[in-house]
């Protein structure tokens, strides 16, 4: 699959398709992979933030991998699945009501989407297991 920057995925959500473009970032607490998405407004003609797709539980992962945030994004798992950008892990952690699936992200999708994040992350992700 080839992926952009640009490219935009489609999401469907409780209140409707949402096509969403994806960031990467680096949580401040343990320095492991977060993933934003956004969507494109054609009125003010900017990009207005989505939601985090990843969730900051606290604890090691292996590179490249991080819990998806299937409370507040349902059925976001399933898109990431669906255009290869992750795969399932099959680890799971409970956090309040909700246990949260870890995936592993393709590190073609993070390196394309997020170049200069992707380079400080493999940088600074120190203590994470690779």
């Amino acid at each position: 699959m080839k992926f952009s920057a640009d490219k935009a995925y489609e999401y469907q959500s409780l209140y409707g398709k949402q096509m969403l473009y994806f960031s990467m970032g680096i949580y401040n607490h343990d320095k492991s992979l977060a993933l934003m998405a956004s969507t494109f407004n054609d009125l003010y003609q900017l990009d207005e933030p989505y939601g985090y797709i990843t969730v900051c539980l606290g604890c090691e992962h292996k590179r490249g991998r991080a819990f998806v945030d299937i409370n507040n994004l349902p059925g976001i798992d399933k898109v990431l699945e669906h255009y290869g950008i992750a795969k399932p892990t099959g680890v799971k952690k409970a956090s309040g009501f909700v246990v949260y699936p870890e995936y592993t992200f393709s590190e073609t999708f993070l390196r394309t989407i997020s170049p200069d994040v992707y380079k400080e992350y493999l940088n600074v992700n120190h203590w994470t297991i690779k």
